[in-house]
């Protein structure tokens, strides 16, 4: 008996697993913008600031007068916030929204993306502050990056990736050669991903 219980608990957990699986793939399929492998889309939103979707990056869009919020389902983004034209956004916060937790625009340019286990961010412009999905809080400024978990938030450390994706262009100084090789992995079909968890 305890052993066709314990059977029972484990196929529910793999088919729980499974499930969630299914809802993040239907979630990037009816996602409001995508992009495929290889390719790089610039969108200007509603309040006048911009998102650039890198390589097989999928994100919703929701904009109302109490939040501006991007949805990030996968990928990477590029966000360069501005003082809203629209008076109906001008006093709604900018908040990227990830599965491990959110990233708040304090008027700036940054970039956002989903490495599976954590989220890196990169700024290049003011500060953001991330919040993690347990609560908790870290400030990040403009040269610096940090990787983040649901739970947990790296230190602050220098930034290492350029922004020169958004150019459709790739630039290495000093990039470790597993950072290097996940970089080019992003834009080809099939070519596995080295992970480097916070530490």
């Amino acid at each position: 008996m305890r052993t066709f219980v314990a059977f029972i608990g484990i196929t529910g957990i793999a088919g729980l697993g499974y499930r969630n699986e299914i809802a993040g793939q239907a979630r990037v399929t009816l996602a409001d913008q995508k992009t495929k492998t290889g390719e790089i889309s610039t969108l200007n939103l509603p309040d006048g600031s911009e998102v650039t979707l890198n390589t097989n990056s999928a994100i919703d869009i929701n904009f109302s007068s109490n939040e501006r919020r991007i949805v990030l389902y996968q990928g990477e983004i590029m966000v360069k916030t501005t003082n809203a034209i629209n008076a109906q956004f001008a006093s709604a916060p900018f908040i990227v929204k990830t599965k491990h937790g959110s990233v708040e625009a304090l008027g700036t340019r940054f970039s956002v993306r989903d490495v599976g286990d954590e989220v890196l961010v990169n700024v290049y412009q003011d500060t953001v502050r991330v919040t993690t999905s347990s609560g908790t809080k870290q400030l990040c400024s403009a040269g610096h990056s940090l990787r983040f978990n649901p739970i947990k938030i790296s230190p602050n450390s220098p930034a290492t990736l350029s922004d020169a994706w958004t150019s459709n262009m790739l630039v290495v100084s000093n990039m470790p050669l597993t950072d290097f090789i996940n970089d080019v992995a992003r834009y080809r079909v099939g070519t596995p991903v080295l992970k480097s968890p916070i530490t």
